[in-house]
């Protein structure tokens, strides 16, 4: 056996030993990088871009904007205007006409052709996945608990499709934490006033974390958790984590039943990647996990 089939064969004995301790199936935390791999989407910057470019009213280049805010969020908020002056002008077709009454937002504008830009390339069928099937299958072969994602698509409803979303806000309203849910945490294209984009939605965002957090704790105490399509120090995980922080770690510990998958296609036969992983959380807080480095999610 070589050093890498070696380090996964211990990791994967950890995941398992995890689940047979706790008696109870993985959640998965899906980050974008799942709809790259499956689906080419597009990075946060590739969409904004991607809408930018399709907007005669964009004068700049997002790198243009990046320079200026270095900042997704802002960037996100610049646009609001160019989308809302845009759809009241020779942009109206590519936007419905409910957007066109008084009392609607002029960031809904914005979020509605996010959401129809990325419906147009999300796959219907999960055969039409640009993809490694097998891999797929594999993924729903986990058979997760539940299923949490900052993404905007319906991929995690296409390779999971009897789960059922809920999206936004609706997860602090929901009843209780059942089995074979999608907790579409920032929004979803189906339902587009959800979709944290600017930094307005953030800030409103920010405010629901905490409740939203203390919901989802159960999940993080009691499941394994299996972070996937993230980098290594995204702030859309430490956000989270940062929450239930004082709960969850003890210092320098590593938390046992949260696994970091890091996808680098660099990885060799003879590479031996570490096993744990230290998050700055911020405010000279950190956290250590378990690491998975794959260059396949096989």
């Amino acid at each position: 056996m070589n050093d890498y089939a070696e380090y996964i064969a211990n990791r994967t004995e950890a995941i398992h030993k995890c689940m047979a301790e706790l008696g109870c199936q993985p959640i998965i935390f899906a980050g974008a990088g799942l709809s790259k791999r499956y689906m080419e989407g597009p990075s946060w910057i590739e969409l904004l871009s991607g809408i930018a470019a399709d907007n005669p009213h964009v004068k700049k280049s997002i790198a243009y904007y990046l320079q200026k805010h270095q900042n997704l969020l802002e960037v996100g908020e610049q646009l609001v205007d160019d989308f809302h002056t845009w759809a009241w002008s020779e942009g109206r077709e590519y936007f419905t006409e409910a957007l066109f009454e008084a009392n609607v937002r002029p960031k809904e504008f914005l979020k509605h052709y996010v959401a129809s830009y990325l419906t147009a390339r999300t796959p219907t069928e999960i055969e039409s996945l640009q993809a490694d099937h097998d891999e797929i299958r594999l993924l729903k072969e986990t058979r997760p608990h539940s299923v949490i994602t900052t993404n905007y698509d319906t991929l995690c409803e296409l390779i999971f499709p009897d789960y059922t979303r809920i999206v936004g806000q609706k997860i602090i309203r929901s009843p209780g934490l059942s089995i074979g849910e999608i907790f579409k945490i920032h929004g979803c294209v189906t339902d587009p006033s959800e979709i944290v984009l600017t930094k307005s939605d953030y800030s409103d965002w920010s405010i629901r974390k905490k409740y939203l957090s203390a919901k989802l704790l159960t999940y993080f105490l009691e499941h394994p958790v299996l972070i996937v399509g993230y980098g290594a120090q995204d702030p859309n995980v430490l956000a989270i984590l940062r929450d239930i922080d004082e709960i969850l770690a003890s210092p320098g510990a590593v938390v046992p039943n949260i696994f970091y998958v890091i996808y680098d296609e660099n990885i060799q036969e003879s590479s031996t990647p570490p096993s744990d992983l230290l998050l700055n959380l911020g405010s000279g807080i950190s956290m250590r996990v378990n690491a998975l480095y794959a260059n396949s999610l096989s």
